[in-house]
């Protein structure tokens, strides 16, 4: 069979289950889980500790699936080995719609994070400046190959995390329990909308995307085996991370002040004294961390675009399309009036769920009937 990924293309780019794990943290922990409690916190009040798990839960089987469907194939892409299983015409159509869906997601957290910007560091500068810095960036960057790409998420890992695990701890005297109860009031949220925001939630950009960047990692892994349970640490310590924030958000805020804040992390940034006034604006440091989280989100986006497009369009490198990708995403991130807007367009994103798990499942299932082992080195 005539494939695009050719073995010594694969045994030249080997990422380490370490690296998985960061690209898989890095995507998830981005700039907008700084306003997911309000988020989900206006539909489902203190519920939303249950809806993140079940987002967790859902990107948790997606990952699973994502996983054991490309290891099986391990000299293919993700489009590749779905024109192997349902044939050209179909995979192209499903792989452009894949490119579409991911192009949208990109251009929703550019402009989220261009927003946050906008309105917390750079207040006299357009919103189309911003963009373009923040794209220009970031193209250049997504022209290194994978390798590369794996190393700058190894790298800006812990300029992450340690900041975020700072955080936390420091805000844990101010944490008030009461604020927490009743975690699930079942007169004012039912199941049914727990479980319905957890889909949304899932759909979120960082979280899907989060999820799906395992169909680009894993044909590069030095030990495909290690495939899903590099991608279940990766998924399942973002997720912590991302529960813990939401309920120290909730603890020490109140559930009442986060529905109002735009960003309610934030906040918690302003609340930080150190002793002896070591530093007076500790949010700004912490903004920091955000710029860092959002750039990691979107240039995982990013790349995971131009990777995806080059295979469907057969293209011998995603360094090809890179830039001319540039204007779609430009043009879609500024298509919101406002902040309002861009998370009424990310609501959209659930649906994309077909595409990110349901779809990969049904290739999954196909193949444990038409080629069960995949095709091997």
């Amino acid at each position: 069979m005539k494939t695009i990924m050719n073995v010594e293309e694969i045994k030249s780019e080997q990422i380490t289950i370490m690296q998985t794990i960061a690209i898989i943290m890095n995507t998830m922990i981005g700039v907008s889980i700084l306003s997911l409690p309000r988020l989900s916190g206006i539909v489902v009040g203190k519920g939303i500790i249950f809806s993140i798990l079940i987002a967790i839960l859902i990107s948790l089987v997606g990952i699973f699936i994502l996983s054991r469907l490309v290891a099986n194939f391990p000299t293919l892409s993700f489009i590749e080995l779905s024109d192997h299983l349902i044939g050209k015409p179909l995979s192209r159509f499903f792989g452009i719609t894949i490119v579409l869906l991911i192009i949208f997601l990109t251009s929703m957290v550019a402009r989220e994070f261009s927003s946050m910007m906008n309105t917390t560091m750079l207040l006299e500068t357009p919103i189309f400046v911003t963009t373009l810095m923040i794209f220009i960036v970031v193209a250049i960057s997504v022209r290194n190959d994978i390798s590369t790409f794996a190393h700058i998420h190894f790298f800006y890992l812990p300029c992450i995390i340690i900041p975020i695990i700072f955080l936390i701890l420091i805000l844990l005297k101010d944490v008030e329990t009461i604020n927490l109860l009743p975690i699930f009031d079942r007169e004012q949220y039912s199941l049914q909308l727990l479980f319905l925001e957890g889909i949304k939630i899932a759909g979120l950009p960082f979280m899907q995307i989060g999820t799906f960047i395992i169909s680009l990692t894993v044909p590069f892994m030095v030990d495909k085996k290690q495939a899903t349970k590099g991608s279940f640490i990766g998924v399942t310590t973002a997720g912590i991370f991302i529960l813990i924030i939401t309920l120290i958000t909730i603890a020490v805020l109140g559930i009442e002040t986060v529905k109002i804040e735009t960003w309610p992390m934030l906040i918690l940034a302003r609340m930080i004294e150190l002793p002896g006034e070591i530093f007076d604006r500790m949010d700004i440091i912490f903004l920091l961390v955000w710029i860092l989280s959002g750039f990691t989100t979107i240039f995982s986006c990013y790349f995971l675009s131009a990777y995806t497009a080059s295979r469907v369009f057969k293209l011998k490198s995603h360094r090809s399309i890179t830039f001319i990708l540039l204007p779609i995403f430009i043009v879609l991130t500024l298509l919101p009036h406002n902040i309002v807007d861009v998370y009424h367009f990310m609501n959209f994103g659930q649906y994309g769920l077909i595409l990110t798990i349901i779809y990969p499942f049904l290739l999954y299932i196909i193949s444990l009937f038409r080629n069960g082992k995949g095709v091997r080195l």
